[in-house]
C-alpha cells in the first residue's frame, strides 16, 4: 500500500513535491505514473505503474526507477477497471497512452458515462504515442535505463517486460508502438518521466484528486 505525503526543501533542496512511500518497505518515491497500451488485433492490451525514486544515487547521478505492478488483458473493459485499480492502490494520478485511438476513445466513455466525472479513468498523451515509428523513439530510451553499466529501470518478480523487449530486433526500432503493447505502455510512461519534472508543490499535504487529465 502506498500513501501519499509533502516533503520539505530542507530534504530535498526544492520548494516541495509529493512523495509516495511504500509502507511496507520503507521505499520512498517523488512520483508514481502510469503507462496505457490498448489490446492490438490478438495481443492484449497492457498496463503499468513506474515508481521513480526520492533521492538520486550518487555513483550514477541518476533516479532508479521501479515497475510497481503491471498487468495485461484483452478485454477493454477488464483493462479500465484494473486501471482504476491501479490508479487507487499506488496514487497514480497521472497516466499517459496514445489518445489518438479513436475507438477506444468511444469505448472508453462509454464505459464511464455513467460515473461522476471525478471517479472516470483518464490519461493524458505520452511523447510520441502517436508516431508511427515511434518504438524508435521508446526503444532507445528504454535500452539507455537498462544498461549493464547504469541500470536504473528495474522490473518486478515474474514481469513479462524482460521477455518481450527481448523479442524487439532491430526491424521493429521503427515500427508503430501500438502495435507492440507491453513495450507501448512502458515507453509511455518511461518517456514521460525521463523528459518532465515532477509538478512542484507548496501547499500542505491534502488528499489526492483523482480528477481528469486531459481524455477519457
Amino acid at each position: 500500500m502506498i500513501f501519499q505525503k509533502i516533503e520539505r526543501a530542507a530534504e530535498i533542496g526544492e520548494p516541495g513535491i509529493e512523495s509516495f512511500t511504500d509502507d511496507q518497505t520503507g521505499a520512498k518515491y517523488r512520483r508514481i505514473v502510469g503507462g496505457l497500451a490498448w489490446p492490438d488485433g490478438a495481443k492484449p492490451g497492457f498496463a503499468l505503474v513506474i515508481a521513480e525514486g526520492f533521492k538520486e544515487d550518487p555513483n550514477l547521478k541518476d533516479r532508479h526507477l521501479w515497475v510497481l505492478r503491471e498487468v495485461e488483458e484483452s478485454d477493454v473493459a477488464t483493462l479500465v477497471r484494473l486501471c482504476q485499480d491501479l490508479r487507487e492502490t499506488f496514487h497514480a494520478k497521472d497516466w499517459f497512452g496514445n489518445i489518438r485511438n479513436n475507438a477506444m476513445r468511444a469505448v472508453l466513455y462509454h464505459l464511464q458515462k455513467d460515473l461522476d466525472y471525478k471517479d472516470r479513468f483518464s490519461f493524458s498523451p505520452a511523447p510520441h504515442a502517436d508516431d508511427a515509428q515511434g518504438l524508435g523513439y521508446y526503444l532507445p530510451l528504454i535500452k539507455d535505463c537498462i544498461g549493464i553499466n547504469r541500470k536504473i529501470l528495474h522490473f518486478g518478480e515474474g514481469s513479462k517486460l524482460p521477455g518481450y523487449l527481448a523479442e524487439m530486433g532491430p526491424e521493429t526500432l521503427n515500427q508503430d508502438p501500438a502495435e507492440y503493447p507491453p513495450v507501448a505502455a512502458l515507453g509511455y510512461a518511461l518517456s514521460h518521466i525521463r523528459t518532465s519534472p515532477p509538478p512542484i508543490k507548496v501547499t500542505e499535504p491534502r488528499p489526492v484528486n483523482h480528477g481528469a487529465n486531459s481524455w477519457m
